[in-house]
């Protein structure tokens, strides 16, 4: 992940014990065996955007970004300042972006998870290749089991296999 070098020194120093000198982490890279993951490159970038200063806080056009994963929470989903951040981006992401919804466990009901699909579907249809409902939690809770069974049933509903889909396609 790219975080700001205090971000990094604050969650080694409170998590970790680790006492390092300001500005001395640049960047930290963490990776996973997954044959998925050998075609890409992940950025995990900021989350907010200035829109005060006319565009997004990263330059996506120097990370040479080919798709995106946009994700925003369930609890709020796009919000118009989201809106207006991903319009500030490069058009050709809209047919390579995935917007994803987090946090959908903790919407109240299934009702309510097929009211914020539809209104993602109608609200994005253009600026997004798909949308995704996802529940992280969930997912990694069933993660390591054999997906048969309550758990398979469990790993469908979390978005997860959705979302491993929608990337497939895009590579």
């Amino acid at each position: 992940a790219n975080l700001p070098p205090e971000e990094i020194q604050s969650i080694l120093e409170r998590e970790y014990d680790v006492g390092l000198p300001r500005r001395s982490i640049f960047r930290i890279e963490v990776g996973l065996p997954s044959a998925r993951l050998r075609a890409m490159q992940v950025l995990d970038l900021p989350g907010s955007s200035d829109l005060r200063s006319g565009g997004p806080d990263v330059d996506l056009g120097f990370h040479q970004v080919d798709a995106a994963l946009w994700c925003t929470m369930s609890t709020q989903a796009w919000k118009e300042s989201e809106r207006c951040a991903w319009s500030m981006l490069p058009a050709r992401l809209h047919e390579r972006g995935i917007l994803v919804s987090t946090h959908c466990d903790l919407l109240r009901n299934p009702a309510d998870r097929r009211k914020l699909l539809e209104r993602l579907h109608q609200d994005v249809e253009s600026s997004f290749r798909s949308s995704v409902l996802l529940s992280t939690l969930d997912a990694v809770g069933v993660m390591a089991r054999d997906r048969k069974g309550l758990a398979g049933a469990t790993w469908l509903a979390s978005g997860a296999e959705t979302l491993g889909t929608e990337l497939a396609a895009l590579l």
